[in-house]
C-alpha cells in the first residue's frame, strides 16, 4: 500500500496567471509597489530615464498615494525645466505640503538607492501600465478613445523580456477591454521597425474590428535625413475608428 504523505498535488490546469492574480482572487487591487519605487529611484539618479518615463506615465499609473505625490512633484519640476535630484524634489514636495506625507527626505534617499533600476526602465514602465489597465478593468472604467505609445523593448531584472513584435497582439487584447460601448478611436504609435504598418493594421482590425467593426488606417513613421532628402523608417502608426 502506498504511503500517504498528506501533501497536496497541484495539477497543471490549476496553474496561476500571476498577471491577473489580483483580479481573480478579488483581493487588493493589482499593484507593483517595488516597481513604482524602482521607477521613481531611476528618475532621481539617471537623467536619461526622465523623458521616457514622463512621456509614458501619468500619476494614476502609480497605486501608492505617496508615490503619486512624488511623481507629481517630479512632473512639476520638469515642466519648470528644473533638474530632478533629492534636493529639488524634496523642496517641491515641501512647497506642495506633501513632504512629510511621503515620508520625508529619508524616503527619497531610500528611493535613490535603487541602483540598477535605470537599466530596466522600459520594462518597469510596461509593468506599471499593465497594472493600471488591470485596476481600471476592476473599477469598471471605460474610455471612448485611447492613444498608445508602447515601448519597443524592455528587460526585467530577472531576465523577463518585453518585445513589441511578440507582445503587441496580446497587449491589444487587454486594451480593447477598456473601450466603451460606443468608442471613437484608438491611436497606436510604434517605434519598432520590426512591426510593419500592415501588421499594426491587421492586429487592430482583428481585435477592435471584430467587436466594433470599423477600419484601421496605417502609415509609416520616419525621420527626415537632410543629406539625402529621404525619410529613414523608424516605426508604424495606426488609427482605428468605427464605421460611421
Amino acid at each position: 500500500m502506498a504511503e500517504h504523505t498528506g501533501k497536496s498535488v497541484r495539477r497543471k490546469k490549476d496553474t496561476v496567471n500571476l498577471d491577473t492574480l489580483g483580479l481573480e482572487m478579488g483581493n487588493k487591487p493589482p499593484q507593483a509597489l517595488d516597481v513604482e519605487e524602482a521607477v521613481l529611484g531611476a528618475l532621481l539618479i539617471e537623467p536619461n530615464c526622465i523623458d521616457e518615463a514622463m512621456d509614458e506615465l501619468v500619476p494614476s499609473c502609480f497605486y501608492s498615494e505617496k508615490h503619486k505625490m512624488v511623481f507629481e512633484a517630479m512632473r512639476a519640476l520638469r515642466a519648470e525645466s528644473v533638474a530632478l535630484d533629492l534636493l529639488s524634489v524634496s523642496q517641491k514636495l515641501k512647497s506642495q505640503g506633501n513632504l512629510e506625507a511621503v515620508g520625508g527626505t529619508m524616503f527619497l534617499a531610500q528611493l535613490s538607492q535603487k541602483i540598477g533600476a535605470a537599466a530596466h526602465i522600459e520594462y518597469y514602465i510596461r509593468i506599471l501600465k499593465q497594472k493600471f489597465i488591470q485596476r481600471e478593468l476592476r473599477r469598471g472604467r471605460k474610455y471612448d478613445g485611447i492613444i498608445m505609445d508602447p515601448p519597443s523593448y524592455g528587460r526585467g531584472p530577472s531576465g523577463e523580456i518585453w518585445k513589441m513584435e511578440t507582445s503587441f497582439y496580446p497587449f491589444l487584447q487587454e486594451v480593447v477591454k477598456l473601450l466603451s460601448d460606443d468608442p471613437l478611436f484608438v491611436i497606436i504609435n510604434s517605434y519598432t521597425t520590426g512591426l510593419a504598418p500592415s501588421a499594426v493594421g491587421y492586429a487592430a482590425d482583428v481585435v477592435f474590428g471584430t467587436k466594433y467593426g470599423g477600419h484601421t488606417e496605417v502609415g509609416e513613421l520616419g525621420l527626415p535625413v537632410k543629406s539625402s532628402g529621404k525619410m529613414l523608417p523608424c516605426g508604424s502608426t495606426g488609427r482605428w475608428t468605427p464605421e460611421e
